[in-house]
């Protein structure tokens, strides 16, 4: 027996055999996001959401993104944006951020997950003071967020919720 074939035999048998087996979620789908292992999983596949979702080419009701609504719904769930682990919220907020663009004028949120987003965008505004040099950890990721906020301007979303009658909309 050759060397590569007890290589083979220990590995078991390879995915090509292996029947049905499920294919990968499509990266802007809420599924993508559920089916992460570990926190450092669903950091890394929030960072790939974040880098599709700012795809210039990006249509919001393109038949070649089915789950994007699932994932906007996905976005706003507490689980992500109250999450305990800080680079888990930042790039859910990120990700929140590209959504806006993609869909303004309009969010694609109804006014209480609006104030959810809001809520965690101050917080991770606040952690700006730790990130002050551009070798430190996120540093480019709350550059990013800035550059969103002056780019988007989402900030016009509160002022028309308080026009509306949203007075929780000054709270955030």
């Amino acid at each position: 027996m050759s060397s590569n074939s007890r290589r083979r035999s220990r590995r078991g048998p390879s995915s090509e055999n292996k029947p049905n087996t499920i294919p990968p979620a499509p990266v802007l789908s809420a599924a993508y996001l559920e089916c992460s292992s570990s926190k450092n999983d669903l950091v890394r596949r929030l960072r790939k959401v974040v880098e599709a979702l700012s795809d210039e080419d990006l249509e919001v009701n393109s038949p070649e993104h089915p789950g994007l609504d699932g994932l906007t719904a996905a976005l706003v769930d507490p689980k992500l944006l109250r999450h305990k682990d800080k680079e888990v919220r930042l790039h859910t907020v990120l990700a929140c951020m590209e959504t806006f663009y993609l869909y303004a004028p309009e969010a694609p949120w109804d006014v209480d997950e609006i104030l959810l987003v809001f809520e965690q965008i101050i917080k991770q505004l606040s952690n700006l003071s730790h990130c002050t040099v551009p070798r430190m950890p996120n540093y480019r990721n709350y550059f990013r967020l800035l550059e969103q906020l002056a780019t988007v301007k989402v900030a016009v979303v509160l002022v028309e919720l308080y026009h509306q009658g949203n007075a929780a909309a000054l709270e955030t």
